[in-house]
């Protein structure tokens, strides 16, 4: 974020613009090339694949 000037507090103002209401729903914010920032939600997915990376034995 440095290197882009980005301060969180617009960081936080792009993921509820994008419909989230904190950062706990979101996996990740790209900063596009056209100076967006793309919002990628957390997925039933992404949960299941961390609980694996957790606990592989399960």
């Amino acid at each position: 974020m440095k290197d882009t000037r980005l301060t969180s507090t617009e960081v936080e103002a792009s993921v509820r613009k994008a419909g989230f209401g904190d950062l706990s729903t979101v996996m990740a914010v790209v900063f596009e090339a056209d100076g967006e920032l793309s919002i990628v939600p957390k997925s039933e997915n992404y949960d299941q694949l961390i609980m694996k990376l957790r606990n592989p034995r399960d």
